[in-house]
């Protein structure tokens, strides 16, 4: 499973109207993509009460991929989203994260293998292909069996 953390930043004073779309549009047209979310938040105290925090719930990156496209293409998103900013913007700046756990998470670690990141590893060389994909793109490192994966550092 992997999770996306997503951070809408609003336009002072357009949090309810971003509230209000979620509520009213974007779910059910998520429902229909089938794209699962994990929760949403405000911020009751902090840096910014402006601000929608959301994690999406994936199986692959893949599916993410595929999913999402077809959602922003969705001819009715586009028509609803253009309906409630035909007051102006609502959102200032989209923050967008793949989260991976830490050997400690309460969430269950599973390493990505090839064919959750859309490799089919039919072969023991696809395999290791596959594993060194899942490490450029999710930034992990496979430490001696029996021991969970290290943060790799960046080349």
């Amino acid at each position: 499973m992997i999770h996306e953390l997503r951070i809408y930043h609003c336009i002072s004073g357009r949090l309810p109207n971003l509230l209000r779309r979620f509520e009213t549009i974007t779910l059910d047209l998520w429902k229909k993509h089938g794209i699962r979310q994990a929760g949403f938040w405000t911020v009751a105290i902090g840096d910014s009460n402006q601000d929608l925090y959301y994690l999406l719930e994936w199986e692959s990156l893949a599916e993410r991929e595929t999913k999402w496209a077809a959602f922003q293409a969705d001819p009715e998103w586009i028509a609803k989203r253009a309906e409630t900013e035909k007051d102006g913007a609502i959102v200032a700046t989209i923050s967008n994260l793949i989260l991976q756990p830490t050997s400690f998470s309460s969430v269950k670690w599973r390493r990505p293998t090839a064919p959750a990141l859309g490799l089919p590893p039919s072969s023991p060389g696809q395999r290791k292909a596959g594993r060194r994909a899942a490490e450029s793109v999710v930034g992990w490192a496979a430490k001696p069996s029996g021991t969970r994966p290290a943060r790799r550092s960046p080349p």
